[in-house]
């Protein structure tokens, strides 16, 4: 914005014009003029004088004054001589001699006539001397004028002296006392010459005292009542800039415009620019440019016009008159002047609006070489025009995000500077580049946190981060962009690509909290039904079908035809049959089969809708729909596939003859086909099944033949190894279960021929390898059924070799698993101890509290309560610890057991230090605790913790008195390191009371009576603080030099070095 140029009053009236108004009116005969011979020499010395001065000869009048005053110090027309000597120097710009002797006036003859004129000729005198560079005359001045005033209220001259006095007190400074005087001077004097000149000051003075409503009104009255006077356009001016700042746009711009068409305004051509720029503030662009036009044709030779013709082709492009714009702006940047440049980016400008990149880039290319560019603040914009040009051309377009870095590189603080960096990253991620697009993402993010481009970034930073599969990096951007701009167009794609990014990355959690948190920013229907989706693909991901389902109905609820239906409703009816709603998966495929005819899916459910039945267990039902296909199928390979069907499903009912009949039929039917081999398989469980395990054993030799896959091998060695183990042929069976394993290390049902194989070496009395089996099986399978007693075993082994985390895993994998209950209760209960040795207390504290839910009655329910207890008091967590203490106390069965004594003085103690460690301690519970353990175990070995944890308690109530005696009786109970810590409380406690004295005792007990250094110090260092407060330094001092030698590596070496630092200062 252009500012008004003008920052003090302007006074255009000269001193010398009110000095010769006097002359004039008043001083222009001094003296009567003398006829004929004077009588004495003294009046014809006096006579010469005035003559002189008359005649404003006034050099050799003051020589005169000088000489009749030197010659006839008695005379009586002394004052007169002094007064008119005073008025000749303030002639000749004297002013200090004519302050002297005009003085020598007020003071010394307070009876001369003309007094008056002395009093308003030394108040001009002063001020011509302040205005000369004497500055200290203009309090004088103000003195002078007032008095005049006082003294003379009727005087001639009294307008004159008002207004320099208000002239006087605006040069000092004090603006409020200069708007009294130029208002006194306006309410008496308004047809005064000088009232238009009072005017103008005190409308300058108002406003410039911060009063610009003010000063407006003044400068309204002024245009109102002096309309011919030479100062009208400054004043519209001055008026102008005050409207512009109270953003009275169209006023403003009328007072410009009437300021510029001021003929005796020096600065007319500089209002018209303000008028213009007014407008362009304003967003009058029409307006603007009509003003701006108009300067080339009223002022073409002033100063400002580079800056009217800028401002004018900036008018046309912001009016889209782009190829105006270039015709105004084409010779100055060319001129090679200081908007030459300017003119350069806007040229620019309009070739990127009219898509014309090529004659862009050569614009700015050009600007950019001009000199002195690399200085200018259009350095940034040329650099951003150029980037822009390239970003616009296929061609260049890779070269756009060098271009775009090095506006940001080049002028980082310039307001361009983070669009460009944000361009950088744009374009990157549009030539998929995302690397790039990243790093200027993130940088951006960094450099720029309040950006209004910040949401767009973070889309861009999440977007590169999920193109390139850094799935772990991308959620924070797009959380944020979702976040803190719900209302921005990207939010809505920002929610679609944070679930896709979720859901790539396996976190299908993430994928739902995704979807509640942020379903109502995805506002169109597509979006909610693509996120809907991407949240029923990820619940079913995680079993949760219920929810899947619901997600995925309300998909196609949310926009039935969307892109992704088809899919949905497949997933659907798979997430259906997941749970077992044949009729519904069933409608599902149906809807999707009816309503896609084309889809790329159609083949695919087809086979699954066939399928379902048999895979949800419906087995008569399925049979019927295979038997059906395999009777009436024309294609051979959906008839085969219904024989086939049919045999299993036969199988799945115990129908074992259908079964073979429908398994031999697909090898009749194909018999060397791959579904014929592969129904040996089957075939042959059947026959295991009727108890014909040689007919087995034969069909699973042909099926072995064929080469089946690694899995279908090992399944079939597994059946055949069965049918020897019935057959007794056990060596047999552990040929075959070891080839197995041999051939498929990773058999899914391993565990189960670990166990065959245990079995079968007892059957041969080979008892290590049998024990080896079932290590196996304990340590590879420990969700098999079979597991849990060989986990265990495993576990005691760890647990007496001091294994504990190995015990604990073991144990761990005992539990949950159809074990027997007297199992299962030690297992847990072993599991807890483990985790308790290994310091896991809040989870052995979870196992324990398990064993004791699941088996209350159980053998080791005490044992496990109190434990459960203890974890949580060594975990710190101290209310369920408390509760779990008072469960045991209350528990019926401890006084049945063998270790009850122990247990209740435990439960005690640590339920009164629990108490008082509770995020809100229960003082009183924790004394009440700690008593009941004193009364109860007089012999206990936790009386001394029992007793501190009471005193602590009395102390934290402020029972000051009791908590002393209670810390005594701890050092009666022990004399171990609780005892020195008693000591040291009751050290504090006394300080708390501001018994120094007495605390410093206890101190010292603390620090020499005991051998406990992480007590000892803390006390010298109390010891030395009381010390302190007791004003003894020399003793605080001899303190913390101990401390400091004794117990160099304690914390509070520092804390005593910093006190005896501040002591010796």
């Amino acid at each position: 914005m252009l500012s008004c140029v003008f920052r003090s009053p302007i006074r255009w009236l000269a001193c010398c014009v009110l000095i010769g108004t006097l002359l004039g009116s008043g001083g222009s005969c001094l003296v009567s003029p003398v006829y004929g011979q004077t009588e004495d020499a003294a009046s014809r010395q006096y006579a010469a004088a005035a003559a002189l001065h008359n005649k404003q000869l006034f050099e050799l009048a003051i020589e005169e004054w000088q000489t009749f005053l030197k010659d006839n110090p008695q005379d009586e027309r002394i004052p007169a001589a002094y007064h008119y000597l005073g008025i000749a120097q303030v002639q000749t710009q004297q002013y200090v001699e004519a302050i002297e002797n005009l003085k020598k006036v007020v003071e010394n003859y307070p009876e001369f006539k003309q007094l008056d004129d002395s009093y308003l000729h030394l108040g001009i005198a002063q001020y011509s001397a302040a205005t000369s560079g004497d500055v200290d005359q203009y309090e004088a001045a103000v003195d002078s004028f007032q008095t005049y005033e006082q003294k003379y209220p009727e005087a001639q001259f009294l307008p004159q002296a008002l207004y320099y006095r208000a002239e006087c007190l605006y040069a000092l400074g004090e603006k409020e006392g200069a708007i009294l005087a130029y208002q006194a001077f306006a309410k008496k004097f308004s047809d005064n010459p000088l009232a238009s000149e009072v005017a103008y000051a005190l409308g300058v003075t108002l406003e410039e005292s911060g009063k610009s409503g003010q000063a407006a009104d003044q400068y309204a009255s002024f245009l109102k009542d002096f309309p011919k006077s030479e100062l009208t356009g400054e004043v519209h001016y001055r008026l102008a800039d005050i409207l512009a700042s109270e953003e009275k746009t169209q006023q403003a711009a009328d007072q410009f415009a009437k300021a510029s068409a001021s003929s005796q305004f020096p600065l007319a051509d500089y209002a018209l620019l303000r008028q213009a720029s007014l407008l362009e503030e304003s967003k009058e662009y029409a307006q603007a440019e009509k003003a701006y036009k108009s300067f080339s044709q009223r002022f073409p030779d002033s100063k400002y016009m580079s800056q009217a013709t800028l401002g004018h082709g900036r008018m046309l492009y912001l009016l889209n008159q782009t190829e105006e714009c270039r015709t105004v702006l084409l010779p100055l940047s060319q001129a090679f002047e200081d908007e030459s440049p300017a003119a350069c980016h806007l040229i620019a400008k309009s070739y990127l609006f009219d898509k014309n990149f090529t004659e862009a880039l050569t614009t700015s290319e050009y600007g950019l070489v001009l000199e002195g560019i690399e200085d200018s603040k259009y350095w940034a914009p040329l650099q951003m025009d150029r980037a822009d040009s390239l970003y616009g051309m296929p061609s260049l377009k890779k070269d756009a995000p060098r271009a775009y870095r090095k506006v940001f590189s080049s002028s980082p603080d310039h307001p361009l500077a983070a669009e460009a960096l944000y361009m950088a990253s744009f374009t990157s991620l549009e030539l998929t580049n995302y690397a790039e697009a990243q790093k200027d993402a993130e940088l951006f993010l960094k450099e720029f946190p309040d950006s209004s481009y910040r949401p767009d970034v973070l889309y861009i930073a999440g977007e590169s981060a999920l193109l390139q599969e850094e799935y772990k990096k991308s959620p924070p951007f797009y959380e944020e962009l979702i976040s803190d701009f719900p209302q921005h167009q990207l939010a809505e794609q920002a929610t679609i690509r944070l679930a896709l990014n979720y859901y790539l990355d396996k976190s299908y959690g993430n994928v739902v909290k995704t979807s509640n948190r942020y379903l109502p920013v995805a506002g169109t229907p597509a979006a909610q039904a693509e996120l809907m989706y991407l949240t029923g693909r990820a619940q079913s991901e995680m079993q949760e079908f219920s929810a899947a389902v619901s997600s995925l109905r309300k998909s196609l609820e949310a926009s039935p035809q969307w892109k992704q239906a088809d899919e949905t409703w497949l997933v659907l009816a798979h997430t259906l049959e997941q749970q077992g709603k044949l009729d519904e998966a069933g409608e599902a495929y149906r809807q999707l089969l009816e309503t896609f005819p084309k889809s790329a899916l159609r083949t695919n459910a087809q086979l699954r809708f066939a399928e379902m039945l048999d895979r949800q267990g419906s087995y008569q039902a399925a049979e019927q729909q295979y038997k059906a296909l395999a009777e009436t199928a024309k294609e051979p390979d959906l008839q085969l596939r219904g024989f086939f069907g049919w045999g299993w499903s036969a199988y799945s009912q115990g129908k074992y003859q259908q079964a073979i009949k429908a398994f031999s039929e697909v090898i009749a039917l194909a018999p060397r086909s791959d579904l014929a081999f592969e129904s040996h398989y089957p075939r042959a469980i059947a026959y295991q099944q009727l108890g014909q395990f040689q007919a087995a054993i034969d069909d699973i030799d042909r099926f072995l033949q064929s080469n089946p896959g690694v899995t279908e091998a090992a399944d079939a060695r597994y059946v055949m190894a069965l049918c020897q183990i019935q057959q007794n042929n056990n060596l047999a069976a552990v040929q075959t279960l070891q080839t197995l394993l041999q051939e498929n290390p990773g058999y899914q049902s391993a565990d189960k021929v670990y166990y065959e194989l245990g079995w079968a070496y007892q059957a041969e009395d080979q008892m290590k390898q049998s024990v080896a089996a079932f290590r196996t099986l304990a340590e590879k399978f420990p969700e098999s059924p079979s597991a849990a007693e060989a986990w265990y075993h495993v576990g005691e082994a760890a647990y007496q070799e001091e294994q504990y985390a190995d015990a604990a895993k073991a144990f761990s994998k005992a539990v949950g698993k159809g074990e027997s209950p007297d199992l299962a209760e030690k297992a847990y209960h072993k599991w807890g101890w483990s985790l308790y040795l290994e310091d896991e207390y809040q989870s052995a504290a979870s196992q324990f509290a398990k064993q004791v839910q699941l088996y209350p009655q159980g053998s080791l329910a005490i044992d496990g309560r109190f434990m459960k207890g203890e974890c949580l008091f060594k975990a710190a967590d101290y209310e369920p610890a408390l509760e779990a203490f008072n469960q045991v106390l209350k528990t019926s069965k401890l006084a049945q057991a063998p270790t009850v004594e122990n247990f209740e003085q435990l439960a005690l103690l640590h339920s009164a230090q629990a108490s008082a460690r509770l995020e809100k301690p229960d003082w009183e519970l924790s004394v009440e605790r700690a008593e009941e353990l004193i009364e109860a175990f007089p012999k206990s070995a936790y009386l001394a913790e029992a007793a501190f944890a009471k005193a602590w308690a009395q102390e934290n109530m402020q029972q000051y008195d009791e908590a002393l005696k209670t810390y005594e009786e701890v050092t009666d109970y022990s004399r171990g390191e609780i005892a020195a810590r008693a000591r040291f409380m009751r050290g504090e406690v006394y300080f708390t009371q501001k018994e120094h004295k007495q605390a410093i005792r206890e101190f010292f007990k603390a620090a020499y009576s005991y051998s406990y250094p992480e007590w000892a110090a803390p006390a010298l260092y109390e010891a030395g603080r009381c010390f302190e407060v007791l004003n003894q330094p020399s003793q605080a001092k001899r303190i913390y030099q101990e401390l400091i030698s004794k117990y160099s590596d304690n914390d509070k070496v520092e804390l005593a070095k910093s006190r005896l630092q501040a002591l010796e200062q």
